[in-house]
């Protein structure tokens, strides 16, 4: 019987030494009369998720992620950047030397002879352009985007500022953002419709203007072929045709805002 009764209490001394109790924060552990904390598993980022409307409203030309899943690569030089929607508009460049760069950390990065660009696809005022950028240096009228052939729409970098931007499209307007920055990610937002275009860094409140009526004819990063391109990288860029409503262009905003915690 005194050999049961040393048993049981051995167990119980075991049990109560080896404790643990919960508490926000953490778990605690008691070994003996101590305490101490054992360490919370982390959490999980929740992932954010895409407007559905972007690729089922039938408004989305052309959308591109810098995911190395995305992409053509030789070593880091990018031949290819898939187009996300159905309309198969991929970003391409056939000369080796002028392909603009993939990094790791999530973006491809053009400068100077680099870029890439559809074929030819309607493109029609209005249409929007989103893009998370980051402008790594300054190149006075540095290409950011244009159409498919000639220089009928130009969005570049301002000739003589470097926090500007100008765009053409038949008429010159040189909006003036305060907030643009060199070495910073960005939110990029512009509307090409006519006299009622806009220009738009992260949240902040629209530059208004006339960029004249020329429509588009597809869609190229950079200056593809030419010496003017503008470094400036790339996370993700969304193309949209006609009249963007204010709850989409919002949606859009926050998706991206928050995927790559802009601001």
């Amino acid at each position: 019987m005194k050999k049961i009764l040393t048993i049981i209490c051995g167990l119980l001394l075991i049990t109560a030494v080896n404790a643990q109790f919960t508490k926000s924060g953490g778990t605690l552990l008691r070994t003996g009369s101590s305490f101490m904390t054992a360490a919370t598993p982390p959490e999980e980022e929740e992932e954010v998720i895409p407007p559905s409307f972007l690729t089922s409203d039938g408004y989305t030309a052309a959308w591109y992620i810098a995911e190395e899943a995305n992409l053509t690569l030789d070593n880091d030089s990018v031949s290819t950047w898939q187009d996300m929607t159905s309309n198969n508009r991929d970003l391409t460049q056939a000369l080796e030397a002028n392909r603009p760069v993939w990094n790791d950390g999530g973006y491809v990065t053009i400068a100077a002879t680099t870029g890439l660009a559809t074929d030819a696809f309607t493109f029609d005022q209005p249409c929007f352009y989103y893009a998370v950028i980051y402008q790594n240096t300054y190149t006075p009228s540095g290409y950011i985007f244009a159409p498919y052939t000639a220089t009928a729409i130009r969005i570049r970098q301002h000739p003589t500022s470097s926090s500007d931007f100008e765009v053409y499209a038949g008429t010159w307007w040189q909006p003036v953002e305060d907030d643009s920055q060199l070495g910073e990610w960005q939110l990029l937002r512009i509307l090409l419709n006519g006299a009622n275009s806009r220009l738009v860094i992260n949240g902040n409140s629209d530059n208004t203007g006339d960029v004249g009526a020329t429509n588009p004819s597809g869609f190229r990063l950079g200056n593809y072929v030419g010496s003017n391109s503008a470094n400036v990288s790339f996370r993700e860029i969304i193309l949209r045709t006609g009249t963007e409503s204010s709850e989409n262009e919002a949606a859009i905003v926050e998706y991206l805002r928050d995927k790559y915690n802009l601001w």
